[in-house]
């Protein structure tokens, strides 16, 4: 008898340590992706997660952010990866580890190194002996480099350019073809003709690029912008004030010449426009606005204005229909750009002087446009009495003065023509969506 109950308990000992094994075994885990590839921009990527255990995410990299829907059965990993501000690829990896079970999935993330974007003007040399590829020599340093992929329109001996450029990718170097000495390469992201020659508006903005001359017959004046620089805190970094960019010009006229330089910041200690020879030339703009780790070919906006015409101009300017309110700048005591366009806000320019604003405003946490509903506004004669002292047309809404601009957006979350509505304190930007 003790022989047959020892005998039971030993077929149950080992059929429950088979059914411990058997749950084992039973638990699964698996991965949507594996590996994960990311520009030097970084971004975002979502990858799947099939299982019937619980699980958890493990990862070192600091240019690295996960987040959960869940940490038990099928879920989902949201990976972030951060811009590489580096000249050199990286890896990392994330582990998803089932808990009390042995069971782990490796996913590797790598990201591009970071090729950033430079900016110059150059002079075309010809075709090199080498590549197949036409030589440049910038202005700055006197570098020479093979133009892997100049414009067709440019190759030419002797023509000047401004040109965007980055180092080549793998896949673009171009191999050499004998056994001279060899120029460095370069990839031209953009190339436009330099120093051409535009006409110069009066009332009116003005586009000018680097070395470009605006030429006006009326007044027989030519204008040259020398040199952009532009400190204005780019996008993708945090900046302890919002910077200025500042254009040094070149005026020839009939009577003499003059070189000045005018600033987009509009503090007290900056210049925004200068007066001669009757003339006021304000600077409006300068775009594109900078960006984290890129240099661009840069164009200013500016306004010349005959200071004789400014008595009694009435501001003819047309703001009539329907506007989207998509940022508000601040400058109280540090800058403070709020992301308005995902909202619907409109500010609609009626007849009889009725301004009409509605939208989503009372779902923001921090709105600082004008309240929904009707208001008063007027147009104001152009007038050098205004906000900043220079000759700008002028809106009053309710009791409150503004200046009136036509520019750009300039941040990440929207690019465009735009009316600039400006006070001391802020600017409201806003999009035309119809007349």
């Amino acid at each position: 008898m003790k022989r047959i109950v020892s005998l039971l308990i030993a077929v149950n000992l080992l059929t429950f340590s088979c059914s411990r094994n058997d749950e084992n075994d039973e638990k699964t885990l698996s991965l949507s992706e594996k590996s994960v590839a990311f520009t030097s921009d970084g971004g975002n990527h979502e990858i799947v997660v099939t299982a019937n255990t619980n699980w958890e995410v493990l990862c070192g990299a600091d240019w690295i952010e996960v987040e959960t829907t869940g940490n038990t059965g099928n879920n989902t990993i949201m990976v972030r990866v951060q811009p590489n501000p580096g000249d050199m690829e990286r890896t990392a990896s994330i582990v998803v580890m089932a808990v009390m079970v042995s069971i782990n999935e490796e996913i590797t993330i790598t990201q591009e190194a970071n090729y950033p974007i430079g900016a110059g003007t150059a002079t075309v040399l010809g075709k090199g002996l080498e590549c197949g590829a036409f030589l440049i020599q910038f202005d700055e340093g006197n570098n020479v480099y093979y133009a892997i992929n100049l414009p067709e329109e440019y190759q030419k001996e002797g023509e000047r350019i401004c040109v965007e450029f980055r180092a080549p990718k793998a896949g673009e170097v171009m191999t050499g073809t004998t056994v001279l000495p060899t120029f460095p390469q370069i990839f031209i992201v953009n190339a436009v003709a330099c120093g051409g020659t535009v006409d110069l508006k009066i009332d009116a903005i003005t586009e000018i690029k680097l070395y470009e001359i605006a030429y006006n017959s009326q007044y027989d004046l030519q204008l040259r912008i020398e040199d952009i620089n532009d400190s204005r805190c780019p996008i993708g970094m945090r900046c302890i004030w919002e910077g200025n960019a500042s254009v040094q010009f070149h005026l020839t006229t009939k009577n003499g010449a003059y070189s000045f330089t005018l600033d987009t910041h509009q503090g007290q200690a900056f210049k925004r426009d200068t007066v001669i020879e009757g003339l006021r030339y304000q600077l409006v703009d300068v775009f594109p606005y900078p960006v984290a780790w890129e240099q661009r070919i840069k164009t200013a906006q500016i306004m010349v204005t005959d200071e004789a015409d400014l008595e009694g101009n009435e501001d003819a300017l047309n703001i009539s229909g329907k506007w989207k309110l998509v940022a508000v700048s601040y400058w109280d005591l540090e800058p403070l750009i709020l992301d308005y366009s995902q909202y619907d806000i409109i500010y609609d320019f009626k007849e009889n002087n009725i301004l009409m604003v509605s939208g989503e405003a009372e779902s923001m946490d921090d709105y600082r446009g004008h309240e929904r509903g009707e208001h008063h506004y007027e147009r104001l004669p152009i007038s050098r009495s205004g906000l900043t002292g220079i000759p700008l047309p002028q809106i009053r809404i309710g009791t409150k003065t503004y200046g009136i601009t036509f520019g750009w957006v300039f941040f990440s979350f929207y690019e465009g023509g735009a009316m600039h509505i400006s006070t001391k304190r802020g600017t409201l930007i806003l999009v035309r969506q119809e007349t």
